[in-house]
């Protein structure tokens, strides 16, 4: 929390971005042993959309990498749950948008994909509730 307050105190708004979004994650993932109706996978596709997000305007193209390959990951392991509650059409947008994350290289691409991921997160926790 001390770097977050930090971040605050001077104002350093990418500090204090990564900050609060890498808490989304720890909270995501000590959530993973509680049964929840939406299930924590969704809450790891926000964080690592808000990723994306954050390393757009740094040009950091190794990370953009590594936060798509987590993005792609994470949609893996929670496709079947959402085709086990029925809902092939929303598992098929997914798998465009995924689709789509995976051939950017551009910045703008990225920018692009991350409001449909936004939109489309939203939806996956409509699938659930």
């Amino acid at each position: 929390m001390y770097l977050l307050d930090n971040a605050i105190d001077n104002k350093d708004a990418q500090i204090a971005m990564r900050t609060a979004n890498q808490i989304t994650f720890i909270v995501a993932k000590m959530n993973k042993n509680f049964p929840k109706k939406i299930p924590v996978e969704v809450t790891l596709l926000n964080y690592y959309e808000r990723e994306l997000e954050i390393w757009i305007p740094t040009g950091n193209k190794p990370w953009l990498s590594k936060t798509s390959k987590n993005i792609n990951r994470t949609w893996l392991s929670i496709r079947p749950l959402v085709l086990a509650h029925g809902d092939t059409r929303e598992a098929h947008k997914f798998d465009l948008l995924i689709n789509t994350l995976n051939h950017a290289s551009l910045f703008n691409e990225y920018t692009q994909i991350t409001t449909l991921l936004q939109k489309e997160q939203d939806n996956l926790e409509k699938v659930f509730q």
